[in-house]
């Protein structure tokens, strides 16, 4: 269930990642630091700017700025991904052996409205 739901997340963040950079405050200055390995504005965003330029590299398709934002995608995915983990062991749903199917439409709409 963990992994349908990080691939269901993923598969919909990247269907609606935008293309290019965006028109909004500092992406194009973001996709650009990344690119160059430079320095953005304070505080310098260095976690961001060291994986966004590890996602450059390794994507082989697509425009520096669909890289980054798959990048986005790809930690917002996990990003859900641990938090249904979190609900799950505090909930102590996590010593079950069987999956809930019919859960995952609530932590899909959970996750796409945050």
């Amino acid at each position: 269930m963990f992994y349908l739901l990080i691939l269901s997340i993923f598969g919909i963040f990247t269907y609606t990642a935008y293309p290019s950079v965006a028109c909004y405050r500092d992406a194009g200055e973001m996709a650009s630091v990344c690119y160059t390995f430079g320095i953005a504005h304070p505080p310098g965003y260095p976690l961001y700017v060291l994986f966004g330029k590890i996602f450059t590299l390794i994507i082989p398709f697509g425009n520096i700025a669909y890289r980054i934002n798959l990048m986005s995608a790809f930690f917002g995915a996990m990003t859900c991904g641990l938090v249904y983990l979190a609900v799950k062991r505090i909930s102590g749903l996590a010593d079950k052996e069987s999956p809930n199917l019919a859960n995952l439409p609530a932590y899909l709409l959970t996750c796409l409205s945050a």
